[in-house]
């Protein structure tokens, strides 16, 4: 039933794409939230054009010119940045969901949390990848966690850093990297890594998944409202997000 009322508000919402004589409602999506977009805009993905990357790399894109429609960052730094900069109106952004991050390696390794600490004792570099904390929100994220830890001083040498989240979980799928650091909801998706730990939440900024409107076209705001209903945030909670509606994060 849910998938129906999902499909009824995407043929919706192609419907309002020929009105606005636009085949595509573009969505500008952070890598760690593609898979689930893909899976809820599928339906008539001929409507919908997703072009995923990492947060920052993305409002680059948009301050540049880039047409946007929609706007789903894993970083509220990037939302506000396009705010400031007139491109988003404060009250066109929600929380989509909240998430976590953890620690993985590779199915087929045994190494524990104790492990992946001492690692960091040892002279190696490149073994553990996490996306650029300049532009990838997850390594923005793994980056406070080395501060508040201590262990920022001995990570820098030993640090493979990613142009997206997605490229760290290849990297330790295809076991270029001993560890990654990514979205515990990613982590949850993929049959070649395994779970270490999941990061403490008082040791970085609360990850959140923040949806922005960029104009009000009618598909616009179709799509908008459809990822934002109730259907739509029982199918995310199920790729493993967490819901902002009854504070479970």
């Amino acid at each position: 039933m849910r998938r129906v009322l999902i499909y009824i508000f995407l043929i919706t919402a192609s419907a309002c794409s020929n009105i606005n004589n636009s085949s595509d409602c573009n969505l500008f999506v952070a890598s760690g939230s593609y898979a689930i977009v893909k899976q809820l805009t599928d339906p008539v993905s001929g409507s919908v054009s997703i072009n995923a990357a990492s947060s920052g790399v993305l409002a680059r894109q948009i301050y540049s010119g880039a047409d946007a429609d929609i706007y789903i960052s894993a970083n509220r730094e990037w939302v506000d940045y396009l705010i400031d900069s007139g491109y988003i109106s404060n009250n066109d952004t929600q929380v989509l969901c909240n998430d976590r991050l953890a620690i993985i390696t590779s199915a087929d390794n045994s190494y524990t949390i104790d492990d992946f600490y001492s690692e960091f004792k040892e002279v190696k570099s490149g073994f553990i990848a996490v996306g650029n904390p300049e532009f990838v929100p997850a390594g923005k994220y793994a980056f406070q966690f080395f501060r508040k830890k201590n262990l920022l001083a001995s990570a820098e040498d030993k640090l493979l850093l990613a142009k997206s989240v997605s490229d760290v979980l290849k990297y330790v799928e295809i076991r270029e990297c001993k560890y990654g650091i990514v979205y515990l909801s990613m982590a949850k998706q993929s049959q070649k890594i395994r779970i270490v730990d999941t990061l403490p939440q008082s040791m970085h900024n609360r990850v959140e998944f923040i949806i922005c409107k960029l104009n009000n076209r009618l598909i616009t705001n179709t799509m908008y409202n459809m990822l934002l209903s109730d259907s739509c945030r029982d199918i995310i909670e199920s790729y493993g997000f967490y819901s902002v509606r009854d504070n479970k994060y």
